[in-house]
């Protein structure tokens, strides 16, 4: 039996024939379709007795009293092995350096010369940041010696002056002098108020010389302004009456300078 189409058909393939079961008209080659249209073909059906669909392609099948092939090599579980020796022998290594370096002599001092190595990036940052203080500080001395230096260089250091020259001794007095001066010395002790002029005019008056009567005028050591003012107060106090010019005048005409006849008058109040 065969199937529309199929190319072992000997008569005209594609048609159906009219002892075709699966045909549902007949009509010859060429001419035309009467009635109804053709119900549609069904799809082949392939099983014991049938040839296969068009484009089917058997299964492989190994004849039968053939050897199989050998199973894959599973890849995986090898490097898995691999790994495993590697790891093992890494290990090892490892436990054997620890109990070396654990039982050397000089692991400790080595540990305690380096402390730096295992410290981490703190140690090293604190390090970097002490050789930085270090530098700028040597950095500042530099600078400070070297301002020392220009300071010492522009400014020329200043000689110590010499000594003044010993003052000589003064002559010893001679007795007209001692005698001057004593007198002088007197008539203040007295309570009276002499200007420098009028006190050497009363020496000379006494008989001593104008050399004798100077110094002893120069070396009482009086102040001559408060003697001024105790000249004025000595003429308000013996009942006397003076405005500030006369009083000035007064005081002018017994030796006293203007300043002093001035600090005289204004002491009393005119």
């Amino acid at each position: 039996m065969t199937f529309p189409g199929d190319p072992r058909r000997p008569d005209q393939p594609g048609q159906h024939q009219p002892d075709d079961p699966y045909s549902t008209s007949w009509r010859p080659l060429g001419q035309p379709q009467s009635g109804p249209p053709a119900a549609p073909v069904p799809p082949p059906v392939s099983g014991p007795g049938y040839p296969p669909p068009p484009g089917y392609q058997p299964a492989y099948q190994q004849p039968v009293g053939a050897v199989p092939p050998p199973p894959p090599v599973k890849k995986r579980r090898t490097i898995a092995i691999v790994l495993g020796i590697i790891g093992g022998v890494v290990v090892l290594c490892c436990g054997i350096g620890a109990i070396i370096a654990a039982t050397s002599p000089n692991s400790s001092k080595t540990a305690a010369n380096t402390p730096a190595a295992t410290s981490g990036p703190t140690s090293a940052a604190a390090t970097s940041a002490a050789t930085s203080a270090a530098a700028t500080s040597a950095a500042a001395t530099q600078a400070a010696k070297a301002a020392a230096a220009a300071t010492s260089a522009a400014v020329p250091t200043s000689k110590a002056p010499p000594p003044p020259p010993a003052t000589p001794a003064a002559p010893p007095l001679t007795a007209a002098q001692q005698q001057a001066l004593g007198s002088a010395q007197d008539y203040f002790a007295s309570g009276e108020h002499f200007s420098r002029t009028g006190l050497i005019k009363q020496l000379e008056f006494e008989g001593f010389s104008t050399a004798d009567a100077t110094y002893a005028a120069d070396h009482v050591g009086a102040d001559w302004m408060a003697q001024a003012a105790g000249a004025a107060q000595d003429y308000l106090n013996a009942g006397e009456h003076f405005s500030h010019a006369s009083l000035v005048s007064q005081l002018e005409f017994d030796g006293f300078t203007a300043a002093e006849a001035q600090h005289g008058a204004a002491a009393v109040g005119l």
